[in-house]
């Protein structure tokens, strides 16, 4: 039997009772020193503060978003409505409608402030960015006050949000083969009716008349698109552009920076030296086929059934008499611009008929001609009174590649006839293509200058 060492007893179970108390307090010890709820309560208590503070923080920021997001809305809005005033010539409005349009959008001028910036409002461009050199151009900025919510116990004042806009007039990508320019507003500025034929593929229609029925049509004008700066009567035949647009932004006369003919340009009919035939005043073909050369003259008639007059290139100035065919056929097809114009400076030009089966032929110069209305076949200047006509009637068969130009005046195509050409441009201040015409064009293959269609009022910045 094996002896107990050192004197412990043999029988663990006897083993005095201090020791097994202590072992008993040991565990409860080890017990009590892994359980953390108690800690992690002191800490929760301790950062509860901060943890409050972050989500009152984002609390506060959200609502500065939110609120910058609705005068974001409120800024564009003005910037809009100010840009619209621009374009519409009412530009001492443009401050007043621009509140008007923020404070419908939920700014207030209590709590804020207003900015415009404009050339033609206030001779300010915008302060920054890509257009502030855009007379076209309204900058609206905002200003708008929030009393801080939770922040509030932590700071004074009030915080502000600023946002800005600009907006302005945005080119469009059409061009316009028919241009009305509407300077009275009348209605059926551009008028097309009858059996008349109008099909102009590449280009587009367009008045800058502002009345209910500018833009008039009752028979067969197929265009890519339509635009009336006021309304239409009638539905033109559209292949670019599912509607026509009325209430259009007005479409800028290309023609308007074009150098104008001065008076010295025109030789004085009644004085010697003038570049007119034998009888001082007129040019009247005789019954032949027979060519002139650029110059001034006084008038220029052709009217001689089965015979040509031919016009070699260059530009022809007529100095208060018209350009009158009856019969026959003018060829000035090599590179041509027939100006009118009045020595005198009184603004007395002549005017273009051609009638009965008279026949007009012309192509307008272009760029490497060197002459100085590149683009441009018949010219009646900005100059000229304003009951110039240049008239295309009866049963003729003519061919133009070029603008006809009549800014004061009217454009008539009427009769049985056609007018074709593979890039014609038409421009006056009222148009009426009425009876049995035929027009086709196309705009494509001459220096013309682009009058630009489709522009509206964008936002930009």
């Amino acid at each position: 039997m094996a002896m107990p060492l050192h004197g412990q007893p043999s029988d663990p179970a006897r083993q005095p009772v201090r020791c097994r108390a202590l072992i008993g307090k040991s565990g409860l010890l080890r017990r009590f020193s892994g359980n953390q709820r108690g800690i992690i309560i002191v800490m929760f208590a301790l950062m509860l503060p901060v943890i409050i503070g972050f989500i009152g923080l984002g609390v506060e920021v959200a609502h500065w978003f939110s609120e910058k997001r609705d005068m974001q809305s409120a800024v564009d809005a003005a910037a809009l409505a100010g840009a619209y005033e621009i374009n519409e010539g009412r530009s001492a409005s443009t401050l007043t409608v621009a509140q008007r349009e923020a404070e419908s959008n939920g700014w207030a001028s209590s709590t804020g402030t207003i900015t415009v910036r404009n050339n033609q409002y206030n001779s300010t461009y915008p302060a920054s960015g890509s257009y502030t050199t855009d007379t076209n151009a309204v900058e609206v900025e905002l200003t708008w006050d929030i009393t801080p919510m939770f922040l509030g116990y932590f700071m004074s004042g009030d915080v502000s949000i600023d946002t800005r806009a600009v907006a302005t007039l945005v080119a469009g990508t059409s061009t316009a083969c028919l241009l009305s320019l509407g300077a009275s507003n009348e209605e059926k500025a551009l008028w097309v009716s009858g059996s008349a034929a109008v099909t102009m593929s590449g280009c587009s229609a367009a008045t800058n008349s502002t009345h209910s029925s500018a833009f008039t049509t009752t028979s067969g004008l197929s265009v890519d698109c339509a635009y009336s700066a006021g309304g239409f009567s009638g539905t033109p035949t559209l292949t670019s552009c599912a509607s026509t647009e009325s209430n259009a932004s007005t479409i800028t006369d290309p023609y308007a920076s074009k150098t104008k003919p001065v008076d010295s340009d025109f030789d004085d009919c009644d004085s010697a030296g003038d570049t007119s035939s034998s009888d001082g005043n007129d040019y009247v073909g005789p019954n032949a086929d027979s060519t002139i050369n650029p110059g001034v003259y006084c008038d220029i008639t052709f009217s001689r059934q089965n015979k040509t007059l031919t016009m070699n290139a260059g530009t022809y100035y007529i100095d208060r008499g018209d350009l009158t065919s009856t019969g026959g056929t003018i060829d000035a097809s090599a590179g041509v611009t027939i100006v009118f114009g009045d020595s005198t400076g009184a603004g007395g030009c002549g005017q273009v008929s051609f009638t009965g089966n008279s026949n007009l032929i012309i192509t307008a110069p272009i760029t490497e001609d060197g002459e100085p209305f590149t683009g441009i076949a018949l010219y009646i200047g900005s100059d000229c009174d304003v009951d110039k006509e240049l008239k295309i009637a009866g049963n003729n068969n003519s061919t133009v590649l070029g603008a006809l130009y009549n800014p004061n005046g009217a454009i008539k195509i009427t009769g049985n006839g056609s007018v074709s050409g593979t890039c014609m441009q038409l421009i006056s201040d009222t148009m009426k293509i009425t009876g049995n015409s035929d027009i086709g064009s196309s705009c494509d293959d001459v220096d013309i200058t682009t009058a630009t269609t489709g522009d509206y009022i964008g936002l930009v910045e």
